[in-house]
């Protein structure tokens, strides 16, 4: 693997993982600005962006649910 391909894997795996991480993205390849990162790697990729909408679902449907399991502290009137 050349540099530049293990360059051009760092960024695309960064942004499987992170889809909105174009300012870390732009930090870790040295890029003086965001306008190189973004031409080259932020190409709409409905997948990862759908696994990362999932991941915070995900969290989201986990804190319900505990929030649900606690005990209730209010007075029952009878």
């Amino acid at each position: 693997m050349t540099p530049q391909q293990y360059r051009h894997f760092a960024g695309k795996l960064l942004k499987e993982h992170s889809p909105d991480s174009v300012a870390t993205l732009a930090h870790l390849l040295g890029h003086k600005g965001l306008q190189t990162a973004n031409k080259f790697y932020t190409q709409v990729d409905t997948l990862s962006a759908g696994r990362h909408f999932d991941e915070i679902l995900e969290i989201e449907l986990d804190k319900a649910r505990s929030h649900r399991r606690k005990p209730s502290h209010r007075r029952k009137w009878r």
